[in-house]
């Protein structure tokens, strides 16, 4: 509406070049109605961009009765994950504790053989 409202306005300039007192109103409600729109379409780009940037996310969980043996079939549904999951941890506790071994096997040596000689 006030998109047409200042293109009525700017019209109404065109039409009224002879008096100078109807020109400065016109001028001036143009000069409002313009501000106004831009505040509006200012307005209205910050609230596209705050629905934009918000997202729902809905997840429905229904309960169901749970059997006595569900959770022993998910538990094979899983154990092929949770096996690689393991062994994937294995090697990483593996590759954690070897240079360990390097430092502290010499280090056991070497006591173990002070240790004989104070006995």
């Amino acid at each position: 509406m006030l998109e047409a409202y200042l293109v009525d306005l700017i019209d109404l300039k065109e039409t009224s070049k002879g008096n100078v007192e109807a020109l400065i109103k016109v001028a001036a409600e143009i000069a409002i109605t313009h501000s106004k729109l831009e505040a509006l379409k200012g307005e209205h780009a910050y609230l596209q961009q705050r629905v934009d940037l918000d997202l729902l996310n809905i997840r429905f969980v229904v309960g169901r009765k749970q059997s006595f043996w569900l959770p022993i079939s998910d538990s094979l549904e899983n154990f092929k994950i949770d096996f690689s999951g393991g062994v994937s941890e294995a090697i990483t506790g593996f590759a954690y504790l070897l240079p360990w071994l390097f430092i502290l096997l010499p280090l056991i040596l070497l006591m173990r053989a002070i240790w004989r000689k104070i006995r």
